[in-house]
């Protein structure tokens, strides 16, 4: 009686799902960065470009890295102008996960199964 061999190479698979990963997580920091941005104050651009410059994409952790980006995001000592971007507000992510989540994950699932 002939048999059927099957090989499984795991070492492909695994390496595969760690790719698809890695790009998903790249995917859906640009996403949240450029959604979040739609929210955050802006005076000279240096608030929205820092998070860009300050963050490694792809590792699922975003920082604006501008000495008062802590202090605008939580809304202390500042009154936000509307001149620049009507949408400014304080805690900008949140507010961007409030409308766009949905959309996050669907960047994400769609980015990793390609």
């Amino acid at each position: 009686m002939a048999g059927v061999t099957v090989y499984l190479n795991k070492a492909g698979i695994k390496n595969d799902a760690v790719q698809r990963l890695k790009r998903a997580q790249i995917a859906l920091d640009q996403q949240i960065a450029k959604d979040s941005n739609y929210y955050a104050p802006e005076d000279k651009g240096d608030l929205k470009d820092s998070v860009y410059l300050g963050s490694v994409m792809g590792s699922g952790l975003l920082t604006w890295a501008v000495e008062k980006a802590r202090r605008l995001y939580h809304g202390i000592g500042f009154s936000f102008s509307k001149d620049k971007n009507p949408n400014a507000r304080a805690k900008w992510f949140d507010a961007a996960k409030a409308v766009r989540l949905g959309t996050w994950v669907k960047v994400a699932n769609s980015e990793y199964r390609k």
